[in-house]
């Protein structure tokens, strides 16, 4: 998930270079974000933001290993995946 700055996006954290460095408030977006990735989330920053991340995905891998269940659904519906040749 990345967050390119526009004037209709929001970043509780800094921007650098016209992407979003994370803040805390960022969190709920993030949780609710199908990506696999999280780009741009610095520890010096906004150690708060950091260490939620990172228990958050703690226990989501904590949850995914105990369920074994993945939707690729949401990926495999990607254009550069429906138009891979």
């Amino acid at each position: 998930m990345k967050i390119w700055q526009s004037e209709t996006e929001v970043c509780h954290g800094q921007w650098v270079r016209f992407i979003c460095n994370l803040g805390i408030g960022d969190i709920a977006l993030v949780k609710t974000a199908q990506q696999l990735f999280v780009n741009k989330v610095r520890l010096e920053q906004d150690p708060v933001a950091f260490r939620c991340l990172e228990l958050w995905y703690q226990n989501r891998l904590r949850a995914s290993t105990e369920d074994k269940v993945f939707n690729v659904t949401f990926y495999a519906n990607l254009p550069f995946a429906l138009n891979h040749v």
